[in-house]
């Protein structure tokens, strides 16, 4: 049972014309976080909460996701939303996570080609179809340290003077012959 004294009045609904406005305003993305549809469900907030007096003019409305809009409850945020040197930075910001991704990726891609171009390179100095892993592994490290360019050779060096059993110990120690050499 309520224990509110007077009486009730109803709050005031946000036309839809005007939710849509401050969506476009806002660029359709959560001014707290940045997220946007179809991540999440966009809706709109008070910057002044109701409770609190504030209204549903377009100064005191802002978009949020709907997962910062409960955890705001009727909690006020001041007299101003997030401006847009805020909304710069979390562009910024979400530009550059999305380029560090690209540049995994490609990373990761580079890496798989690089271990493919190895094990066909194997393949064919020795006439096999398979590799064993820690014979990938270890051409892989030693194209890290020396360049494939480099490594490629030694594996045809390799196929010409010893078995395919014997080759990655070969290779070894080419590397290690140009190590102690100080041919890095």
């Amino acid at each position: 049972m309520s224990r509110r004294k007077g009486p009730l009045m109803a709050r005031a609904a946000i036309k839809k014309s005007l939710r849509f406005a401050i969506f476009t305003r806002d660029g359709f993305a959560c001014r707290y976080c940045g997220q946007q549809p179809p991540a999440v469900k966009l809706v709109i907030d008070h910057i002044v909460p109701v409770v609190g007096g504030g209204g549903n003019d377009e100064e005191n409305l802002i978009t949020s996701c709907d997962g910062c809009n409960s955890g705001k409850g009727a909690k006020p945020l001041g007299s101003t939303a997030p401006n847009e040197t805020d909304a710069i930075r979390r562009a910024q910001e979400h530009r550059e996570q999305v380029d560090m991704a690209d540049l995994a990726q490609r990373a990761v891609e580079a890496r798989k080609n690089l271990k493919q171009t190895l094990v066909n390179y194997w393949c064919d100095a020795y006439g096999i179809k398979a590799v064993p892993i820690a014979t990938v592994t270890r051409l892989v490290r030693l194209s890290d340290e020396f360049g494939v360019d480099r490594v490629l050779p030694w594996i045809d060096t390799a196929a010409l003077n010893v078995s395919e059993y014997h080759g990655i110990k070969y290779v070894n120690g080419i590397a290690r012959n140009v190590r102690e050499q100080g041919g890095l």
